[in-house]
């Protein structure tokens, strides 16, 4: 649907579609938050055991002529690596299918927020499809050639240091790799840019448009977040009206209801409790003494 079919779209079906698709969405929410967990589990933990190359014989390696012929220190950790090829690809099948899962979570989220907010950019949308998208074809793409490569290393003769290098330094490998970032800087920039303005629009909590930015942010330096993964539930638990505190007032309206300032808060409180909010005297604010001597003055004025 284009842009201004979204903008100048009936409350009434906007809110009608939100019904339908709510439940999809927040599915796709819970698959995504799972699925990311589990298969960063799974990857990390095939890798737990893996061989490393102490620093001293690695150096000690590479002082000594015609290291490109000896058998590279290296070929325990492909080896290992083909022996775990299985579990290596499955998590990264789950992970790629948590990433896929994000695209109808988030694209829900911003036509709620567009439909609200017309100035949301849509170049958020397109953030928002291109990083999960980028992500979930790597983390399938590359465990497979990774794994791949590394059987062919374990059942080929040439160990050298020169085949290890054909393996880790492959195009398919170094390709997938690159798109890793741009990636991970789409989907973080979506991330923000729709917890910010969903919750300007009264469609999330504070607390839940806070922790989407401090996700964001998470996502850059730790992919697999714990953190992410909260969000992604309590996010499919609004998507499914299911809110503990009941429903943010945006989304029975179909239109942006912003959150209220401190100062609206004091002011409704202080209406629910039967006092009308006041504007202080400011003499009075200043304390007993300072009155007392103000009265002083007027009575010295009136003398005079």
């Amino acid at each position: 649907m284009s842009e201004q079919a979204v903008e100048s779209e009936p409350v009434e079906e906007t809110l009608a579609w939100e019904r339908e698709q709510g439940p999809r969405a927040a599915i796709a929410a819970v698959i995504a938050a799972i699925a990311t967990f589990v298969g960063g589990i799974v990857s990390s933990s095939a890798l737990s055991n893996e061989p490393h190359v102490p620093l001293a014989s690695s150096l000690q390696n590479a002082a000594k002529g015609g290291a490109d012929r000896r058998p590279s220190l290296r070929t325990p950790q492909l080896e290992y690596i083909h022996h775990k090829a299985g579990t290596l690809i499955l998590g990264g099948i789950i992970l790629g299918i948590g990433y896929f899962a994000l695209l109808p979570a988030l694209g829900y989220l911003f036509r709620a927020a567009k439909a609200r907010r017309p100035e949301l950019p849509r170049a958020v949308l397109i953030l928002a499809l291109i990083g999960p998208a980028l992500l979930g074809v790597a983390a399938i793409i590359f465990q497979i050639a990774l794994t791949s490569k590394a059987g062919q290393f374990a059942n080929g003769s040439d160990h050298t240091r020169h085949a290890v290098d054909q393996v880790t330094k492959a195009g398919l490998l170094r390709g997938v790799q690159i798109l890793q970032l741009p990636g991970t800087l789409c989907l973080a920039f979506a991330l923000v840019l729709l917890s910010l303005n969903s919750m300007r629009a009264g469609l999330l909590t504070r607390f839940m448009g806070v922790l989407g930015i401090i996700c964001g942010v998470a996502l850059v330096l730790l992919p697999q977040n714990p953190i992410v993964v909260f969000w992604l539930l309590a996010l499919a638990v609004l998507f499914a009206h299911r809110w503990p505190q009941g429903m943010p007032p945006a989304w029975v309206t179909g239109e942006a209801v912003p959150w209220p300032s401190a100062a609206e808060i004091a002011e409704q409180r202080a209406k629910a409790r039967g006092k009308a909010p006041t504007d202080p005297d400011p003499v009075s604010e200043l304390g007993p003494s300072v009155s007392h001597s103000s009265s002083k003055k007027r009575k010295r004025k009136r003398r005079r």
